[in-house]
């Protein structure tokens, strides 16, 4: 103990440097810990906003890439609609995709593909709803940001596929 009290005493510096390092190291870590959070939550945000309580996947689906490789068949959703214990039932798709718009401007989106007039169709605060336009999509209101306005017309890359912006969701 004795050897300890000198040795702090005569080489605070070292002591005092050390302990600055263990303490940025410590920040660091509380910053790095929001910020994944905050990109994970940002990633799946759209899933949580959603008016559901479970997702169902085919069976053998990896639970690590479930949702771009699970394909639920029309059959599979009528059975989960028929089961006791689910309120409503109905088919979903998510694609991550890069678009382009007529000016040029680079915009990346999640695509969730609903069917209109289901509990999944977005509530609109701007706009109209999906509606029977298969090419009319609801972004939400973060896009506006991003330069996006009703009727603008994102071009998916790769596909080609043209898709005007109809409305916005809220909030």
């Amino acid at each position: 103990m004795f050897l300890a009290l000198r040795e702090l005493r005569f080489a605070r510096g070292r002591f005092g440097l050390m302990g600055l390092v263990i303490a940025l190291m410590a920040v660091l870590m509380v910053m790095l810990s929001g910020l994944s959070a905050g990109l994970v939550n940002d990633g799946v945000s759209g899933l949580k906003s959603m008016p559901v309580t479970a997702f169902a996947f085919d069976e053998g689906t990896r639970e690590d890439n479930a949702f771009s490789r699970s394909v639920v068949d029309a059959e599979q959703v009528a059975v989960w609609r028929d089961h006791p214990d689910v309120a409503a039932a109905e088919p979903m798709g998510v694609s991550i995709v890069n678009a382009e718009t007529a000016d040029g401007r680079q915009i990346d989106l999640t695509l969730f593909g609903v069917e209109p007039g289901t509990f999944l169709e977005p509530e609109v605060g701007e706009g109209e709803g999906l509606g029977d336009d298969p090419a009319g999509i609801v972004v939400s209101a973060t896009a506006r940001d991003e330069g996006l306005e009703l009727g603008t017309v994102v071009t998916l890359d790769r596909i080609g596929t043209e898709l005007e912006v109809v409305g916005f969701t809220e909030g």
